[in-house]
């Protein structure tokens, strides 16, 4: 039975329109399924952990990456369950990594294929991560973004240019294998599973079955080469530039000296002591044809 997790209205004013539609035909078509509505972010986790104890293990996410992150880490065994993704908007950014389409019949037909394939999924401390983790300008942009209350193209625009000359950089260690960088003043900083932010590829060359994540960061002085890093990011072009250092990796852990890291975690804003980071080679089974 297809368990659809519908994202509270306060966060994604079109989920319950396309809920609706997604009923009728489901209804015409026959198929067993139930629809769980949330009025709180909290609901959505409470109605996962009541699902799974009740043995079901297959479900529909109606909503944007804040959605299926908190759906992912109410679950303790993400092998057991399938993943069915209906995005409400062009801008979910999994879906966009995964090639979902943003119409809602296609993305409805393609889970009633019944067909999966299995990717890969970051473990961040005790999160799970299905896109990308983000520090320094770039976590910056997301929580002011997050903090608007118009989100639109140009409220995206503002939060860009207002945070990419203003941020000055944060200092950190990263360790890896072979791969050691020590009291860095980092600009920007992301963990890519997936390539996409804020309907931006900041990780062009993402492979979601490969075992390995891109890891890139940049290091600037001054506000000119900034913006032009943020431009960069904007058109995908800016890990191609001398400037940016890129890895691709299993695992890594980041400190800081303050022992404070403002991390976005699938959009999410956190602030963490420290970041120990590794992937889930095909852990997660999600619906796609």
């Amino acid at each position: 039975m297809l368990n659809i997790l519908v994202a509270p209205e306060a966060l994604d004013n079109k989920a319950i329109r396309l809920t609706q539609h997604i009923v009728k035909r489901l209804k015409a078509e026959k198929k067993e399924y139930s629809v769980y509505f949330s009025t709180e972010l909290s609901d959505i986790s409470e109605n996962s952990k009541y699902l799974i104890d009740n043995g079901e293990k297959d479900f529909v996410i109606i909503g944007s990456d804040i959605i299926i992150h908190t759906f992912l880490n109410s679950i303790k065994e993400l092998s057991k369950i399938r993943l069915g993704i209906i995005p409400t908007s062009k801008q979910d950014d999994f879906a966009s990594s995964l090639e979902i389409s943003s119409n809602v019949n296609i993305a409805l037909e393609n889970i009633l294929r019944d067909k999966t394939e299995s990717i890969d999924y970051l473990i961040c401390n005790d999160k799970v991560v299905l896109n990308n983790i983000l520090i320094g300008a770039t976590a910056e942009i997301v929580e002011a973004y997050n903090n608007m209350k118009l989100r639109n193209p140009i409220g995206d625009f503002f939060v860009r240019m207002k945070h990419s000359s203003n941020f000055e950089g944060c200092d950190l260690i990263i360790d890896a294998q072979n791969l050691k960088h020590q009291n860095l003043q980092i600009y920007e900083l992301s963990i890519a599973n997936a390539g996409y932010s804020k309907g931006k590829n900041i990780s062009p060359l993402c492979n979601l079955k490969d075992g390995l994540f891109n890891l890139n960061f940049s290091v600037f002085d001054n506000s000119k080469e900034k913006k032009k890093h943020i431009s960069l990011m904007n058109k995908s072009e800016h890990i191609y530039e001398e400037s940016t250092k890129q890895y691709w990796l299993n695992s890594v852990k980041i400190k800081s000296p303050e022992h404070k890291i403002k991390a976005s975690l699938d959009g999410k804003i956190y602030t963490l002591d420290a970041l120990d980071v590794t992937i889930v080679e095909k852990g997660l089974k999600v619906f796609k044809s």
